[in-house]
């Protein structure tokens, strides 16, 4: 039954992708929950996507269409214009081209309820592969409690949890001024979650089955062109956002993290090829402002790198004078993976006793 209450909203940005924008609103209005509101923030979409929203707002009042008017483009801002125009207790940022169960939006607005100390609570994700959802362990599925240290392992890129798998309390966002970083072109998701536990919001896991599916594709997703100069630069402001937040609050603890997730980001975007000179120096430089040390270890690996490039191709040479970070990240992955592997099949398990 549609309700004219509002208790949670639900803050989607939208970009063009109109098949799969109708998939989520699909999964949001076949929830069991109803007392919610979506808000469609616009972001230059194409006139197919934008009929398609209205077409739902004909036929379900609770969801608006909220054009971005003001710069720069992009999700950060239009999720700022979301809690702007919210009037939900709580809130969620989906992404318009994923899925939820049918029990999601229940699920968090009873666990907040219920633990009414929490600023925000993390829920756990699976997949959405070819339109079906699967609880599985998979390296793109986050929000399980297996790291002892969360902020240890947002500075290493080990992300504990994406903002889709939270429900926040508004009041708690605008008290404690969680916006999102309009600056960035990517790495959005870990620069609000390190805002967040460094601004000290309490938060805690929910032990539930999986009620997001992160949706597996695409050929125009973000993570496909992030070795442009523009996002050189964004790369900049989210590393120099992440030392000033980190060791404001915690001094030089997690210099050392940052580095690796340094490494990690470097690495990946210069997958497939060698050294990005351009790029090193970027790094180099924000390294040289915040932790030298590690600004000299980087400024020795680029120099070991370019000599092994006389032997060996430039990708395997960037490889290989990295090679012992490499190894440990790839280990860490594969446990992380077994971890959450562990956690679902007790979830089964505990379901399956339920039922019996």
């Amino acid at each position: 039954m549609v309700t004219n209450k509002i208790i949670l909203s639900i803050i989607i940005p939208i970009f063009n992708h109109k098949n799969e924008v109708g998939v989520m609103i699909d999964s949001i209005r076949n929830n069991t929950f109803n007392e919610w509101e979506l808000l469609a923030i616009d972001d230059g979409s194409d006139e197919e996507t934008l009929r398609l929203v209205s077409t739902y707002m004909d036929i379900d009042h609770r969801i608006k269409l909220i054009k971005r008017v003001r710069l720069p483009k992009g999700a950060p801002t239009c999720r700022n214009i979301g809690i702007e125009n919210s009037s939900g207790k709580y809130i969620v940022f989906f992404d318009s081209d994923d899925f939820i169960t049918p029990e999601c939006l229940f699920t968090r607005v009873q666990q907040m309820e219920l633990n009414p100390a929490m600023d925000f609570m993390v829920f756990p994700s699976g997949l959405f592969v070819n339109n079906t959802f699967y609880a599985t362990a998979n390296k793109n599925c986050y929000g399980y409690k297996i790291a002892g240290n969360d902020i240890k392992e947002f500075a290493r890129r080990t992300l504990p949890f994406i903002v889709w798998n939270n429900i926040y309390k508004k009041e708690s966002i605008v008290r404690n001024k969680l916006y999102w970083e309009e600056g960035l072109l990517s790495l959005q998701d870990a620069d609000y979650n390190i805002q967040a536990i460094t601004k000290g919001l309490k938060y805690k896991y929910a032990s539930e089955m999986p009620d997001y599916g992160y949706r597996i594709y695409t050929k125009d997703s973000i993570s496909k062109k992030i070795n442009t100069i523009k996002h050189y630069k964004s790369h900049e402001l989210y590393l120099t956002n992440t030392y000033r937040h980190i060791q404001a609050k915690y001094g030089h603890k997690y210099d050392h993290a940052i580095f690796e997730g340094l490494l990690l980001l470097y690495n990946s975007i210069n997958s497939g090829k060698g050294n990005d000179n351009y790029l090193a120096q970027i790094f180099s430089n924000v390294l040289n402002r915040f932790s030298p040390i590690y600004g000299a270890i980087f400024n020795k690996i680029i120099c070991i790198s370019k000599a092994l490039e006389k032997v060996f191709p430039s990708k395997r040479a960037r490889q290989l004078s990295m090679l012992g970070f490499l190894l440990v990240r790839q280990i860490r992955e594969i446990r992380r993976i077994k971890k959450i592997d562990r956690i679902l099949i007790r979830h089964k398990l505990f379901k399956c006793d339920q039922e019996l």
